[in-house]
């Protein structure tokens, strides 16, 4: 996983290609931590490729993370070409109101960073 916070514009950038094992999990721990505490931010979610977690003890620790990010996160666009991922995370937010959520095709990359500075 590749992840980066940037500060200027308020967007928390990652990038899933595979399987998510405990030290991609640390990477956007360490990333999310330069976040200000109780300062709104975005996410935009690059997924070429996720063949699932490594354990579940690695499961559990990224739905705490989504979980504690709720409050501070505004906007959330997920790029990405597969359609299961696009489905479960349009089932997901409809339990989060005050998130917008937009989803692209990996092509669309462009357009969702300029969805997300407006």
């Amino acid at each position: 996983m590749n992840a980066v916070y940037l500060v200027s514009e308020g967007i928390l950038i990652y990038t899933i290609d595979g399987i998510i094992d405990q030290s991609s999990m640390l990477e956007l721990e360490n990333v999310k931590a330069e976040i200000p505490k109780g300062k709104d931010f975005m996410i935009l979610a690059l997924v070429p490729k996720f063949s699932g977690y490594k354990s579940l003890k690695v499961t559990k620790t990224a739905l705490l993370f989504d979980f504690k990010m709720i409050p501070e996160l505004t906007h959330y666009a997920l790029v990405t070409d597969l359609a299961w991922l696009k489905n479960a995370v349009r089932f997901i937010s409809i339990f989060l109101p005050k998130v917008s959520f937009r989803y692209f095709d990996l092509k669309a990359k462009e357009e969702a960073i300029d969805w997300l500075r407006r």
